[in-house]
C-alpha cells in the first residue's frame, strides 16, 4: 500500500480557511445591508478578509485533481469519483435542507405547519426544477415564507 505524503503547508491554510468559513457563516461577522458604506466597520473587515476561502479550496480541489489525473493518467475515471462524492454531498445538503428547522415557527404554527412547509416546498420545487438542480434545495427554503404557514 501507497502512503501519501501531506503537503503540511496546504493543510496548514485549508484549517485557516475552513475558520473562514465559519467567520463568514457567524452573525457578528455577517456583511448585512445595514453596513454596506461603512468600510471601516469590523465586522465588515472581518468578513471580507475571509472572503479568501472558497476561492481557495476551488484552486486546492483543482490542483489535486490536476495530480492525480496526471500521476494515474485516467481522467475520465478519476472524475466520475470525485463527481459521485459531489454527488453524494449535493443530495445529503439538498435532503437536509428539506427538513423543517424553525421550531419556534412550527411549535407557534401548530404540527399542521410541517405538512404544509412540505407542500410549498415540493411545488415550488416542482415549478422551478433547474433552479433546484442548480441551487439544490436551499433555494425552495429560502423562497417560502413562513406567513404561508398561516394562511388558511
Amino acid at each position: 500500500m501507497r502512503t501519501v505524503r501531506r503537503i503540511e503547508s496546504v493543510d496548514f491554510f485549508r484549517v485557516v480557511a475552513i475558520l473562514a468559513v465559519i467567520v463568514t457563516h457567524t452573525e457578528p461577522f455577517e456583511n448585512k445591508a445595514t453596513r454596506v458604506g461603512e468600510a471601516f466597520d469590523l465586522a465588515t473587515q472581518v468578513n471580507q478578509l475571509a472572503r479568501f476561502a472558497v476561492p481557495f479550496f476551488f484552486v486546492t480541489s483543482g490542483f489535486f485533481w490536476g495530480r492525480k489525473v496526471s500521476h494515474a493518467n485516467r481522467i475520465i475515471e478519476s472524475s466520475m469519483t470525485m463527481s459521485k462524492k459531489l454527488v453524494i454531498v449535493f443530495c445529503a445538503w439538498s435532503v437536509i435542507y428539506l427538513l423543517p428547522f424553525h421550531l419556534e415557527d412550527i411549535l407557534q404554527n401548530g404540527p399542521l405547519s410541517i405538512v404544509k412547509l412540505t407542500y410549498w416546498k415540493v411545488l415550488r420545487m416542482a415549478n422551478d426544477p433547474i433552479a433546484v438542480l442548480f441551487q439544490g434545495t436551499k433555494l425552495v427554503f429560502d423562497s417560502i415564507q413562513w406567513h404561508l404557514l398561516t394562511e388558511p
